[in-house]
């Protein structure tokens, strides 16, 4: 959990470090509308990039609205994720699915590319 800016990048470095490459089916993130603009950037989606399979690998971005209550009244809009969406793309990844639910906003994207097949490593030894 990151709770402030000034938390970011050590928190991101120390999950990265643990990460194997091409090894991750997915990247979940959860953060308040009002806290796009303080904790997200795009250093978020490309520590994460090498880790995630290509093809595969998926990147989930919930944004929630600032309370249960609010959700009715001030539901996160298209608009407020705009800097999420453009930072999906400018990171590489690939837009799969965006849609509204309960007062919240969803992003789901994957990482491009072929899907490693461990089948191919048998027709090199034939």
């Amino acid at each position: 959990k990151i709770a402030s800016p000034d938390e970011r990048l050590e928190a991101l470095q120390n999950a990265s470090s643990m990460i194997k490459p091409n090894s991750l089916e997915s990247v979940h993130v959860v953060l308040k509308s009002a806290s796009i603009s303080s904790l997200f950037d795009e250093s978020v989606l490309s520590t994460f990039y090498e880790g995630l399979a290509p093809g595969t690998g998926e990147v989930m971005i919930h944004v929630l609205p600032e309370s249960s209550a609010a959700a009715a009244d001030m539901p996160v809009q298209a608009g407020d994720v705009d800097t999420i969406r453009m930072s999906l793309v400018m990171a590489g990844y690939r837009l799969e699915m965006e849609q509204s639910e309960d007062g919240s906003w969803i992003l789901a994207a994957k990482k491009p590319g072929v899907p490693e097949d461990d089948d191919d490593d048998d027709d090199d030894q034939e």
